[in-house]
C-alpha cells in the first residue's frame, strides 16, 4: 500500500482531515465531534497514516473543502484523486458491509425461529 499522509484542518463545521499518498487524496474524514475523534477516526480507516504538512495541491483541495463548509459554491474537479486506493478501501467496505449484512440476517432469523418457538 502507498505511503499514507493525512492533515487536520479547521473548518466551519469543526476540525475535518484529509489523507494523500503520492498519487493524490485518498479521502477525507468529516469532522466527528471533536478534532480528537476526528483524527482517531481517520487512523482508522487509514491505519498507518502519518501526520504531515499538505504539498501544495492538497492545500488546494483543503482550501476547496473549507470554502464549500462555510456554504460557499466551489468546484473540487482539479482535485487530484488516488483512484486506486480508493478503489480498494471501496471493495474492502463493501465486503465488510456484505458480512454485516448476512450476519444480521442470520440473527433476524435466529429470533423469528425463537418467537415462533
Amino acid at each position: 500500500m502507498p505511503e499514507l499522509q493525512f492533515a487536520l484542518f479547521e473548518t466551519a463545521i469543526g476540525a475535518c482531515g484529509i489523507v494523500w499518498t503520492a498519487r493524490g487524496v485518498a479521502g477525507v474524514q468529516i469532522h466527528d465531534g471533536s478534532a480528537r475523534a476526528t483524527r482517531s477516526r481517520l487512523l482508522r480507516r487509514f491505519a498507518g497514516a502519518q501526520d504531515a504538512t499538505p504539498p501544495e495541491t492538497v492545500q488546494r483541495a483543503i482550501d476547496g473543502i473549507v470554502e464549500l463548509l462555510r456554504g460557499e459554491k466551489r468546484d473540487l474537479n482539479d482535485v487530484t484523486l488516488d483512484v486506486d486506493l480508493a478503489e480498494r478501501l471501496a471493495a474492502n467496505l463493501l465486503a465488510l458491509d456484505l458480512q454485516t449484512v448476512v450476519a444480521k440476517s442470520k440473527l433476524l432469523r435466529a429470533l423469528r425461529e425463537t418467537e415462533r418457538g
